[in-house]
């Protein structure tokens, strides 16, 4: 006889699995500490001003990283600027 499973609760919150790794820390932003998700990469900020993360910045070398790091930030820096510009000339719907 095969058991039956039920249907899943939508109204239940589920968690994400706990870190693992020689790498996982806990870190206290309670008292409004900011951390720095380094290993993850710079921020890229998309031309619509959405944001992603490089999918292989692990695998690239110091070198490339830096590289890619100094162009990131100045693309991101001219992509900004055009966001907040187009945002000013938007008059509020009030």
């Amino acid at each position: 006889m095969e058991s039956e499973e039920s249907p899943p609760n939508p109204s239940a919150v589920l968690g994400l699995p706990a870190p693992a790794g020689p790498r996982s820390q806990v870190i206290d932003l309670s008292k409004g500490g900011s951390f720095a998700f380094e290993a993850l990469g710079p921020v890229v900020v998309n031309e619509d001003g959405t944001m992603a993360r490089i999918a292989n910045w692990h695998s690239m070398t110091a070198e490339e990283q830096s590289t890619t790091q100094r162009v990131i930030a100045a693309r991101n820096n001219v992509r900004l600027a055009r966001l907040r510009a187009a945002q000013a000339t938007v008059e509020p719907l009030d």
